[in-house]
């Protein structure tokens, strides 16, 4: 046991005995997100950890950090795998969030966890990219599976914190480490269809990012105020309906959700638009008003010619 300085913070190292060391997917060292969980019972992170010293290899089941307000306690190195949230396991290191009774101590909490998260995504180089290096329990259990929890949405909402919210937070903290947080690059890494799940009101999938760009790509911008970003908003809905309305559907296949054909088309090149043709010029005729052997004659013609409106010159030849 012992103490460690991770961004700024202390880190309390009081790692469990026996369990596996697991190189993550692509190696060790070389987890690709973290996972945000939060305890589901008010206790401090000594007694977490205290109950885990216990309890892993019963429960099959153990996390990287545990935080809570005042402190944050390591139980297993960020080289190799924890055991917390199914098939996110080979991906992630998983941070803990312990619940607290008083709004203070929740946001106080809720601070160190953020920051810690932002740290170690930068540790790595990640950026902050929800659903891609930044995701929760909750994420995990509809994308990933092996898992049916959907924390920590319920916490965070107990002291007024959105998911949304979240992510915002801990980009913060990772740009104060120096790192661009590339929220918006490559959000889902494929053109797939993701499926309609992806595309409900309030849902966060970074198919949400991808689909808002495409809109705008395809000259339906005007409806986005700011973004396109990860969460499913009703601008999300009015923008991607209209877009359907254009392809000349009605009903329920322009509701705003998109279906396999309409992100075909979303993910296809915008049609380009016909350059306008160029106004001919009008075609302008000159008129010789004769040819003279003295230049007094052809000076007394021009005259007359200015005289009845018209333009003229004399040239010599």
């Amino acid at each position: 046991m012992g103490f460690e300085t991770y961004g700024g913070q202390k880190i309390k190292i009081d790692f469990l005995s026996g369990v596996p060391k697991r190189p993550f997917r692509n190696g060790t060292d070389r987890y690709e997100m973290v996972i945000m969980h939060d305890t589901d019972s008010v206790a401090p992170a000594t007694n977490q950890a205290k109950y885990f010293h216990r309890e892993w290899n019963n429960r099959k089941a153990f996390v990287h950090f545990f935080v809570d307000k005042s402190q944050i306690i390591q139980q297993s190195s960020i080289h190799y795998q924890a055991w917390g949230a199914g098939n996110a396991n080979p991906r992630g290191l998983h941070l803990e969030l312990c619940r607290e009774h008083s709004k203070a101590d929740k946001l106080a909490g809720y601070e160190k966890w953020c920051r810690l998260a932002a740290w170690l995504l930068h540790r790595r180089g990640l950026g902050v990219r929800w659903g891609k290096t930044l995701v929760t329990h909750h994420w995990v259990s509809q994308h990933l599976g092996g898992t049916d929890h959907a924390d920590p949405d319920a916490y965070l909402k107990t002291f007024g914190v959105s998911i949304s919210e979240m992510v915002d937070n801990v980009e913060k903290y990772y740009r104060q480490y120096g790192g661009e947080t590339k929220t918006n690059p490559d959000p889902v890494g494929t053109k797939d269809f993701p499926g309609r799940g992806s595309f409900k009101i309030g849902h966060i999938d970074p198919a949400v990012t991808l689909l808002g760009q495409r809109l705008v790509a395809h000259g339906f911008g005007k409806f986005y105020k700011k973004g396109p970003g990860p969460r499913f908003t009703e601008v999300d809905r009015k923008a991607c309906a209209a877009f359907q309305r254009s392809q000349g559907w009605t009903g329920s296949d322009a509701d705003g959700r998109p279906g396999p054909e309409t992100w075909k088309r979303l993910m296809a090149d915008p049609p380009k638009s016909k350059p306008k043709p160029k106004p001919k010029e009008k075609a302008r005729y000159q008129v010789q008003a004769g040819a003279f052997a003295e230049q007094e004659n052809a000076e007394h013609q021009v005259k007359a010619l200015k005289k009845a409106g018209f333009e003229a010159i004399v040239e010599e030849k």
